[in-house]
C-alpha cells in the first residue's frame, strides 16, 4: 500500500470509529470514539455548517499518522444535536438550542466516558463551547486547540445575514443561497477568489453539506447567532491554549480578544494565511507538534505505554 493510501486509511480510523449515543441532561448526543483505549482523550466539537469529519479531516490528514496527536490520543468526536447523519433531527429536549446548553451536554459526555486531562479541539462556535467549558471546569482540560473560535456576540451584519440563511435552510433546505452563505462564512471571499470558484475544496463542500440535516444545521446556526459574550470568563482557563486562525477568519476579532484575555504564559498563537486549517493545513502542523510536545513535558499525551501505573 502506498504512503498516501496508508495515511488515508489511518485518517479514516480517526474519523469513523465506534458510534455511541450518550444520554445527557438535555437529551442524546452522538459521539464517535476513535483510537486505542487508555490514551489521553481528545474531545472535538465542530463548527456550524460542518460535520466532525469535514471540520477536522484536513488538519488530521496534514498531521499524518506519525504525529503526536494521532499516535497518543483517543478521539471523542461530538456531533452537534441532530447533525450526526442525513435525516437526523434535533431532540426536542435540546430546543431552543444554545451554546451554553451545549456546553453542559459536552460536560455530561466527558462524565459519561469518565474522561480526565482532556485535550479539547474545537473550531468556530465549537471552539467557543469548549473554551466556555474549560473556564467553568478548568480541572477537566490539559490543553485546548482552538481554530478560529468565537468568544463574543455576533455583529449586526453576521446576525442579519445568518438569520436569513437559517430561515432559508430550515424552510427550504440546501438551496444554492444557503450553500453560498456557509461557503462565505467558512472560507471568506478572498480565499474563494484565491482558490477559484470551482476549486476541489469548494466543490467538495457543496457536495458534503447536503449530507447534513438542514433543519438541525439551522438550529445550530441560530444558537451561534444568539451566542453570549464569554470573553470575561477566559482568564479562568488554566490549561495550555493553542489559538490558530486565518487572516480572513469570520471571528478574527474574537480571536484577538481571546489572545488578549488568555494567560500569556499558557498561550501560543498562530495566524496562518487564508483559512488556516483548511486551505494550508501544513502551516499548522509544526505549531501543533510543538504544542503537544509542551504538553508532554507536563506529563500529558505520553501514550498508553508510558501512562501505565499512574
Amino acid at each position: 500500500m502506498s504512503a498516501p493510501a496508508q495515511t488515508a486509511v489511518a485518517l479514516g480510523g480517526l474519523l469513523q470509529g465506534e458510534v455511541h449515543t450518550v444520554d445527557t441532561r438535555l437529551g442524546p448526543l452522538t459521539v464517535t470514539v476513535c483510537g486505542a483505549p487508555g490514551r489521553t482523550p481528545c474531545l472535538t466539537l465542530h463548527d456550524v455548517g460542518l460535520s466532525h469529519r469535514s471540520c477536522f479531516q484536513s488538519l488530521l490528514l496534514a498531521l499524518g499518522p506519525k504525529s503526536l496527536l494521532l499516535r497518543n490520543y483517543t478521539f471523542y468526536h461530538i456531533d452537534a444535536p441532530g447533525c450526526q447523519a442525513a435525516g437526523a433531527k434535533v431532540p426536542p429536549s435540546f430546543l431552543p438550542l444554545s451554546l451554553g446548553r451545549l456546553a453542559d451536554a459536552v460536560a455530561d459526555v466527558a462524565a459519561h466516558f469518565r474522561l480526565r486531562e482532556v485535550l479539547g479541539l474545537g473550531a468556530g462556535v465549537g471552539g467557543q463551547v469548549l473554551a466556555q467549558l474549560a473556564a467553568e471546569q478548568p480541572e477537566l482540560f490539559c490543553g485546548l486547540i482552538l481554530v478560529s473560535p468565537s468568544c463574543r456576540r455576533p455583529g449586526w451584519w453576521e446576525w442579519l445575514w445568518g438569520t436569513l440563511a437559517a430561515r432559508q435552510l430550515y424552510h427550504r433546505g440546501w438551496v444554492p443561497s444557503a450553500k453560498q452563505y456557509f461557503i462565505e462564512r467558512l472560507y471568506g471571499q478572498l480565499t474563494q477568489q484565491a482558490l477559484g470558484g470551482e476549486s476541489d475544496l469548494l466543490q467538495a463542500y457543496r457536495r458534503e453539506c447536503e449530507e447534513l440535516p438542514p433543519a438541525a444545521v439551522a438550529h445550530f446556526l441560530w444558537a451561534a447567532l444568539a451566542r453570549p459574550d464569554v470573553s470575561a470568563a477566559l482568564p479562568a482557563i488554566r490549561c495550555r491554549v493553542l489559538l490558530v486562525y486565518g487572516e480572513e477568519a469570520l471571528h478574527r476579532d474574537d480571536c484577538l480578544e481571546l489572545a488578549c484575555r488568555a494567560r500569556k504564559d499558557r498561550l501560543a498563537v498562530l495566524e496562518a494565511g487564508g483559512l488556516a486549517s483548511e486551505e494550508k493545513p501544513q502551516e499548522v502542523v509544526g505549531v501543533v507538534e510543538s504544542f503537544l510536545t509542551a504538553l508532554q513535558l507536563e506529563g500529558y499525551g505520553l501514550g498508553p505505554q508510558l501512562r501505565v501505573g499512574e
